[in-house]
């Protein structure tokens, strides 16, 4: 819980402030446009995010262990 708690409550403003600033619907990927719905790039979205708050803290508890 200390790892995957701290991951979760960031990717909930990251992926507020990302869509805020990025429509879904004009996401790109290798200059195809992406065949995904609003919510599946939202959700997509925060689990990524989640995924990277969650290695962050892991890697700070790992370099923090005596």
């Amino acid at each position: 819980m200390g790892i995957f708690w701290p991951g979760f409550v960031m990717a909930i403003p990251t992926v507020g402030i990302v869509f805020t600033l990025v429509d879904p619907a004009d996401l790109h990927l290798f200059g195809a446009p992406l065949e995904i719905s609003r919510l599946g790039a939202y959700t997509l979205g925060f689990l990524l995010f989640w995924l990277l708050g969650s290695a962050c803290s892991a890697l700070t508890m790992l370099l923090e262990r005596p």
